[in-house]
């Protein structure tokens, strides 16, 4: 149960990434479609939402008509100008559509080989600056893009020059200068980033490797269960696990697998795979030196990494708000971070309490409030984002500031049209979304 919630929380993300780096195959969702019924029963490509950037005052940085904006982190967003027509596969017409800004809407120079479409930063360099508030006028010379070509995904550098062939249906995160590959047969393998050499990972993993990366210097494969492997492929530790998280700072959040067949309660181990914490606490999740446990019925409270109380085991629940993110690299190793406070509830039908870090009360959701069962999608924009009789014909949404006073919609301010929308993409950057005015008004 500990590290599931992370597992569940992540695949959202992983979606997304999946997504951007095969953007040369898209479909067409309701999302940013009409419905047939608003247009003679067809779907048509001149329906799709648009969108553009501003700063938090909503001043212009890129006009809203391209198909998509998405942050790649370090200052640099990915700009697509348009969709592959619906239905195709790419052609030349539809290629070399994609580029590189940065903060301030200046154009990057990029190139990716010939018959090619970019389609993401995955290494920003060995003296890239790291940090979302940088505003670079080029990429460093050693870093690296993926793009794709005929529904295959390689890398390149910044001038085009390929490093890895198109042969690849999968291409992870880099992470300690390792990215994890998958090949057309399913096969995977560590890339080096830099001595660009490819190990070969012994053994199938069940997730295709769509969530494995490396921290402090082991990834989690699951083969016939969760194991630890090295990039060279060696599985230091001896042990069965059930379910098994990447390391932070010396530990892992695991789940015994019991001679039974069962698993045991969250416990956390070092690298050499000695338990260290107390056998008492069933460990729910950990993130930056903080863990949620789970001691029995009305029995959840949270200790620090020496495992003293910060907050006493005497809620019937309590959920981590996990720390803001802006990329999928981040959402993927945002156990490194301390979660930003936690939820918690003394009763199904009580009022909800956001508790600091420390223990103290931040504040209480409004009454009638539900419970955020799913935490990572509750915080929006720097509100709360809270649901009433959730699900049901009286439901009812809303939002909240940190001092549990109900507030506008993030940004709601910044257009009074009803299909204009903001959303923080990255720190003081904000995708403008516009639908068209004949779905908006439905």
């Amino acid at each position: 149960m500990a590290t599931a919630l992370h597992i569940t929380r992540i695949s959202a993300v992983m979606i997304s990434l999946i997504a951007s780096q095969a953007a040369h195959i898209l479909v067409v969702t309701a999302k940013n479609m009409c419905p047939a019924d608003q247009t003679g029963g067809a779907i048509l490509p001149d329906y799709i939402e648009r969108q553009g950037l501003t700063d938090l005052s909503g001043k212009q940085i890129l006009p809203a008509r391209y198909a998509s904006i998405t942050y790649a982190g370090n200052g640099f967003f990915i700009v697509r100008e348009k969709l592959p027509p619906i239905g195709r596969k790419n052609n030349s017409a539809d290629k070399d559509k994609t580029f590189i800004i940065n903060r301030d809407g200046t154009r990057i120079a990029a190139a990716v080989p010939p018959e090619s479409t970019l389609t993401n930063i995955r290494y920003f360099g060995k003296k890239a600056e790291n940090s979302h508030l940088a505003s670079p006028h080029s990429l460093q010379d050693d870093a690296m893009i993926v793009f794709s070509k005929d529904q295959n995904l390689g890398i390149c550098d910044k001038r085009g020059h390929v490093i890895l062939p198109a042969s690849y249906g999968w291409i992870g995160i880099e992470s300690e200068g390792k990215i994890v590959l998958r090949d057309k047969e399913g096969n995977l393998s560590v890339f080096d980033v830099g001595n660009k050499k490819i190990t070969p990972l012994l053994g199938k993993d069940k997730e295709s490797g769509a969530r494995m990366h490396f921290t402090e210097g082991l990834a989690v494969i699951n083969n016939h269960g969760p194991k630890f492997i090295t990039p060279t492929g060696e599985t230091p530790i001896k042990i069965k696990f059930s379910q098994a998280g990447n390391f932070v700072n010396g530990r892992s959040l695991v789940q015994l697998s019991m001679p039974d067949g069962r698993s045991s309660g969250g416990i956390l181990i070092d690298r050499t795979g000695k338990i260290v914490s107390p056998l008492r606490l069933n460990i729910f999740s950990n993130s930056g030196g903080y863990s949620v446990v789970c001691m029995g019925l009305n029995k959840w409270g949270v200790v620090d990494r020496d495992f003293n109380y910060i907050i006493k085991p005497e809620y019937w629940l309590i959920l981590e708000q996990p720390a803001t993110v802006y990329t999928a690299d981040e959402a993927l190793k945002d156990a490194q971070t301390p979660p930003a406070w936690f939820y918690a509830s003394k009763g199904e039908k009580q009022t909800t309490e956001v508790l600091s870090r420390e223990g103290k009360l931040i504040c209480t959701l409004p009454t009638g409030t539900e419970f955020p069962f799913a935490p990572a999608i509750h915080y929006v924009d720097g509100a709360i984002l809270c649901d009433i009789g959730w699900a049901n014909k009286f439901s009812e949404s809303y939002y909240v500031n940190l001092q549990g006073e109900r507030i506008a919609r993030p940004h709601s301010e910044l257009s009074s049209s009803s299909s204009v929308s903001f959303h923080e993409i990255a720190p003081g950057r904000l995708l403008k979304t516009v639908k068209p005015e004949v779905c908006a008004q439905q």
